[in-house]
């Protein structure tokens, strides 16, 4: 029979090894967004909402300039 003192040890080993491989996890999610893949589907949306509003912007002011061009 093992003595009461292992089970201690082992929790507090599988313990550590879990707060170690989260906090790593939570890091990198941290530091390099876009290798989490929840977060970089969120950031490539949000992203290609905003070049297509940018974008917009572009043509609508591109159109109000050759209007006015046409115009004089």
């Amino acid at each position: 029979m093992l003595p009461k003192w292992s089970a201690a040890m082992y929790i507090i080993a599988f313990n550590l090894f879990w707060i170690l491989a989260g906090g790593k996890y939570l890091v990198s999610t941290i530091a390099f967004p876009y290798s989490n893949f929840f977060f970089s589907r969120h950031l490539r949306r949000t992203t290609n909402q905003r070049f297509g509003t940018e974008f917009d912007r572009c043509i609508d002011r591109m159109v109000k300039v050759i209007r006015d061009a046409m115009d004089n």
